[in-house]
């Protein structure tokens, strides 16, 4: 028995994984693999031709999602969630909810409508659309409207050391940042934006970040997925993975 390399832990890189989950048919496999400890072939229920479920299950392995057991002629793949999750909390069942679906941010399609701020229907699509239009427009105070009293922000991976904080918990503490991003003039650009609507209430956001300030400079693009959580109206929590730490703009 023989294990086929895959990346460590440690190493699990969340473009890759962002990537390999684009498309349909591996979302379908990892959300199927969910609910089976393991498979010698295409999940059950899933009826694939053998050379494409070899690709797939290529590029699972390659990005960290599964890991492929060879023992004889057979092989056994294993969904590597404990493994994912360790490395982005939450991340996987944001992607593999029942009644995820992935589109462009110009789509139309949304979550479940809920009650805004004004008493108007919003999406989770909407709520996730409003955030990175007033982070691009350096409106970062009329955000706080957005979110619910006892909401939290976070930054799994934030450097201690750097800029980021690890967690913002309920909605004047979310203020308090947003004011503190006004006046630095700070501008956030999502650009390339996907948005992966995980069922009711729950978006992810795939996007590469660019933050510019009033004189021009600006840090390197950073690939990055915020996982958004919508809940009677309101912003409920935002997951924000970085895949570098972001200093200063200069």
């Amino acid at each position: 028995m023989r294990r086929l390399p895959h990346p460590a832990t440690a190493d699990l890189d969340l473009a890759v994984i962002l990537h390999a989950l684009g498309d349909p048919v591996r979302l379908e496999i990892v959300r199927r693999l969910r609910t089976q400890s393991d498979v010698t072939c295409a999940p059950a229920g899933l009826d694939i031709p053998k050379s494409t479920l070899s690709n797939h299950w290529r590029v699972l392995r390659e990005a960290g999602l599964t890991s492929t057991t060879v023992e004889g002629r057979q092989r056994r793949m294993r969904l590597r969630a404990a493994d994912v999750d360790a490395r982005f909390p939450g991340l996987l069942d944001a992607l593999t909810n029942q009644g995820a679906s992935t589109h462009a941010t110009q789509g139309t399609q949304g979550t479940q409508g809920t009650q805004g701020t004004q008493g108007t229907t919003m999406t989770g699509q909407e709520a996730v659309e409003r955030i990175l239009a007033g982070a691009g427009g350096g409106r970062w105070v009329e955000l706080a409207a957005l979110f619910a009293r006892d909401a939290v922000v976070e930054f799994p991976l934030a450097d201690p050391a750097g800029p980021l904080p690890r967690l913002l918990r309920g909605r004047d503490e979310i203020a308090d940042r947003l004011r503190d991003l006004r006046e630095a003039g700070l501008r956030v650009i999502a650009g390339d934006a996907r948005l992966h609507v995980a069922g009711e209430g729950s978006v992810v956001t795939e996007c590469t970040l660019l933050g510019r300030v009033p004189d021009g400079s600006a840090w390197p693009a950073l690939p990055a997925a915020l996982v958004t959580d919508v809940r009677d109206g309101f912003i409920a929590a935002i997951r924000c993975y970085v895949l570098d730490h972001p200093r200063p703009p200069g």
